[in-house]
């Protein structure tokens, strides 16, 4: 069986080439079943916690909630920040969170983003893969494993949203290449348009892949109008590439606003390929989130499945017929593989290049595979691997996401310590300190992905109290493309350089000393500091103990999360003025804030921070 192109004149022989995969028109009830398994696997472990582990969702939220709250005339919130407007690399993102951060919780909002994150793309792909790709039922399972990705555990939100575009465009050129309607290539210029929109550099790989199926209608328009000679075929070829050149000018135009944008205050941030590191990446699919090193092999054994089904797709290919569409996403497949391994890891604001290049091209490979034909008994094996795979990673995130849940729980068990009316600066301790990311066979269970729990701090407070978290990147100067900005005067106090970067600087020329110092006199107070550490041995780090040195000469501890990780300080004058001393806790703070070491009637106190403990004397200082 074979494709019908659509139109009057029949496409040559290669055009078509050979006989793709028919149209399942039902889905087997085994079929059925292993969907439902495969969906429960994905949406059952970060359903069972209230908080979704990422690097920068929360701060999303924090900046979408605080953008509402302007909007609604909050004079307190308006002290400290303001809305710059549309930023046009992150509207789409930043509307979306706003309206998300409207119907739910704050505090529940990037949980509850994962999860719909989770069901928009599985039925991406299904639609994907019945409309466009036009695979056998079920297929779809191919491109389960992928949905945790590492951009959506870092919280690049609008990078993962537009991954489901990219799914889409590519399938819909591959809709293009076969069929060549109108209404396909309008479905392409959405997806292209909406994939721009939400991100500008998956777009321009979405683009990039437009591209080469035009270049491959045009080559085949040729080839067939030479070998087959079929009257009409190289006009057919030749109105379907403009098609595609037609589709991309939406997003093309919204590319060159990007970029316009961007470049006002863009920085370099130029780092050479590392071809051994990129092949590690590849191997250990670094695009997909592991949790910790039972999950890091898991992706190995990821790796390898995938490395043995190309295999066996390419053999299939060299022994049958070619020249046809499916065989533009193995050009694709080709181009994005080879930037993978040879772009340099930054250019402009694009860091970790490689882990953005990573979910693109392996959908890419997926969609060739769907399409490119497995044969029944390779893709019951393939059926099989892939729920044992989804449920190895299941494992990995239902203890991970425990783990980082108490963590989080005890970072926001320290929102007691802040009144309402305050604004407030959060700072990792470990991350001035500098220390590794450690992974032991001997805690094979164990999370080690490190987030920044500043951010996810921000995160917690933001739409349970009226706390200004200043400390949230997005309100940069330097970063266009947050519409969330600080006010003028505290943009000046506090400078164009983010706060855990000026705290990581205290040690080498007191940057964060100084940024206290121009804070003393601003015309509204920034009288709380929030400072934890998961790493016992950070105490002794000579980073660590600067920037403590640093805070002492403004601030004082007045409390301490439930489990010892995370403590509050108070700016002096503060502290006086509602008659709180080192000795007893700050008024309206529990009695049971502070840990205390040492005789009774000496001269100095003990705060217990976790595992670690920081010796103070009756002026602050450390000692």
């Amino acid at each position: 069986m074979t494709d019908r192109p659509a139109g009057l004149l029949p496409l040559p022989r290669l055009w078509q080439g050979g006989s793709p995969t028919p149209l399942s028109r039902g889905a087997p009830a085994r079929v059925f079943l292993a969907l439902s398994l495969c969906w429960a696997l994905l949406l059952v472990p970060p359903a069972l916690f209230p908080a979704f582990p990422s690097q920068d969702g929360p701060a999303h939220v924090n900046a979408a909630v605080v953008l509402n709250r302007l909007a609604a005339g909050d004079r307190f919130l308006a002290g400290y920040f303001t809305d710059s407007g549309v930023a046009l690399t992150n509207w789409a993102s930043t509307l979306l969170f706003r309206l998300w951060t409207l119907a739910l919780p704050a505090g529940r909002a990037d949980q509850g983003f994962a999860i719909a994150y989770v069901v928009m793309m599985l039925a991406a792909c299904s639609a994907v893969r019945r409309f466009l790709l036009r695979a056998p039922a079920g297929t779809e399972m191919l491109f389960y494993p992928l949905v945790f990705s590492h951009m959506l555990h870092m919280g690049s939100y609008n990078l993962v949203l537009a991954d489901i575009g990219f799914l889409a465009s590519v399938g819909s050129g591959l809709d293009c290449l076969r069929r060549g309607r109108a209404g396909s290539f309008l479905m392409l210029a959405a997806a292209l348009l909406a994939t721009c929109a939400l991100h500008v550099q998956v777009g321009l790989l979405a683009l990039l892949c437009v591209g080469i199926c035009g270049a491959w209608a045009l080559v085949l328009a040729v080839g067939a109008g030479g070998l087959a000679a079929a009257a009409g075929g190289w006009r057919r070829g030749l109105v379907r590439s403009a098609g595609f050149a037609l589709a991309a000018v939406p997003a093309s135009l919204l590319v060159v606003a990007f970029s316009l944008q961007i470049s006002a205050g863009m920085k370099s941030h130029l780092g050479a390929p590392d071809l051994l590191r990129r092949l590690g990446h590849l191997v250990f699919l670094t695009g997909i989130a592991t949790y910790s090193v039972f999950g890091a092999i898991v992706s190995v054994l990821l790796a390898g499945l995938l490395g043995l089904l190309v295999a066996v797709a390419l053999r299939r290919r060299w022994r049958g017929s070619g020249g046809g569409p499916a065989d533009a996403l193995l050009a694709c497949a080709v181009v994005l593989g080879a930037l993978f391994l040879l772009v340099p890891s930054g250019f402009g604001e694009a860091l970790n290049v490689e882990e953005r290049l990573m979910i693109p091209w392996l959908l890419v490979v997926l969609c060739w595979l769907a399409v490119s034909g497995l044969g029944g008994g390779t893709w019951r094996m393939m059926r099989l691997v892939v729920i044992a795979t989804l449920a190895l990673q299941a494992l990995d995130r239902t203890i991970a996401f425990a783990a980082i849940d108490r963590t989080l729980a005890d970072y926001a068990s320290a929102r007691r310590c802040v009144p309402d009316g305050a604004a407030l600066i959060a700072i990792d301790l470990d991350a001035v300190a500098g220390r590794p990311l450690h992974r032991s066979l001997a805690r094979m269970f164990a999370p080690t992905l490190r987030f920044d729990p500043y951010v996810s701090y921000a995160g917690i407070l933001a739409g349970q109290s009226e706390i200004a978290v200043v400390s949230n990147y997005e309100t940069l100067p330097s970063l266009p493309y947050f519409q969330l900005k600080l006010q003028p005067w505290l943009g000046r106090l506090v400078g164009d350089a983010a706060m855990q970067y000026l705290a990581e600087r205290q040690s080498e020329d007191g940057a964060f000393g100084h940024m206290l110092e121009r804070l003393r006199g601003a015309p509204r107070p920034v009288d709380y500091l929030l400072l934890w550490s998961l790493d016992p041995v950070t105490a002794q780090a000579p980073a660590a103990t600067a920037l403590v040195q640093a805070v002492s000469a403004d601030f004082v501890p007045v409390c301490r999360s439930d489990a010892g990780f995370a403590a509050v300080y108070r700016r002096r004058a503060e502290a006086r003025k509602e008659g709180a001393d080192l000795g007893s806790p700050a008024k309206g703070m529990p009695s049971d804030s502070f840990r205390w070491g040492g005789s009774s009637g000496s001269d100095g106190a003990r705060l217990v921070l976790g595992r670690r403990a920081l010796a103070w004397d009756r002026t602050g200082q450390t000692r």
